[in-house]
């Protein structure tokens, strides 16, 4: 979300050429990292394709946006209680390819939530006035890409314990409209987060059955302050299940998603959670 604001072309510009450059040392560092783990060229061909998946989320959505009640600027506008958006069912796509001892994955995430209201109380958001007792719909598209990788994957019989960097892609369009004034506005997020984190699985083999119960954290460990944005980011996840002939899975487990940022425009405080079923094939 981005509020529509004046500046001139050169603080725009140097705006842009910051956030470049920050993804820029971002994403080098990611991949000088990941060629020294990997043992530099040699391992690159090595890589091969190990997994694919999916999962059927249920992703309820908590938090809120930058908003204001006249007269009370700084209150955040609830994305539940004023806005009472709905909660979405989605798929979740995984992939991931090993390049020497390095595990690659990525995933994908496609949101779209919806919700109409009658406001209780007249509100500013992104420039606009929406008056009290108009009705009001409102749209929130998010997208999340997350690219990690998993190494140090240490393996003790039944314990695998590993470590996590990587970049985070955030995608988070709202749009408001006042049905009762015919009013539109809008704000839009996109960027890029660099995490670190942690990966762990528990397995019980039982014949060619294994039972397995697997969770990962990463995020930013401090709040983040990087070019344009100021904020915290942190995405978690536990599943269990049954792995059959060593490569097919399926269980349940939960996922949640906090992010609060300020790029300087948009500010946001957004929570997405909820159980999810999967299933992944592994060659």
């Amino acid at each position: 979300m981005r509020h529509q604001e004046e500046s001139t072309s050169g603080t725009s510009t140097t705006a842009r050429c910051l956030a470049f450059r920050g993804r820029l040392i971002a994403l080098s560092v990611l991949w000088l990292g990941l060629v020294s783990l990997t043992g530099g060229c040699a391992a690159l061909s090595d890589s091969k394709l190990v997994a694919v998946g999916v999962d059927y989320w249920d992703a309820q959505v908590g938090g809120s946006l930058e908003s204001s009640e006249l007269g009370l600027v700084g209150d955040r506008l609830d994305v539940e209680s004023t806005l009472d958006i709905d909660d979405e069912k989605v798929w979740v796509y995984h992939g991931a390819a090993t390049v020497g001892p390095t595990r690659i994955e990525a995933t994908f995430i496609d949101l779209g939530y919806s919700g109409v209201t009658t406001l209780a109380n007249s509100i500013d958001f992104s420039g606009q006035t929406f008056g009290a007792g108009n009705v009001v719909s409102s749209d929130l598209e998010t997208s999340i890409l997350q690219l990690h990788a998993a190494t140090g994957l240490y393996n003790w019989n039944i314990v695998k314990f590993g470590f996590i960097a990587g970049l985070d892609q955030l995608k988070i369009d709202s749009t408001l409209v006042d049905e009762t004034a015919l009013i539109t506005a809008s704000q839009d997020f996109n960027d890029w987060v660099p995490v670190v984190g942690i990966t762990a699985e528990v397995s019980l083999p039982l014949f060619k059955v294994e039972f397995f119960a697997a969770g990962e954290i990463s995020g930013i460990i401090e709040a983040l302050s990087l070019n344009t944005i100021d904020g915290s980011y942190l995405s978690s996840e536990i599943r269990g299940g049954v792995n059959i002939d060593d490569g097919f899975k399926f269980g349940i487990g939960y996922r949640s998603l906090e992010a609060d940022f300020d790029d300087g425009g948009a500010n946001f405080d957004l929570d997405l959670g909820g159980g999810f079923l999967f299933l992944e094939l592994e060659f």
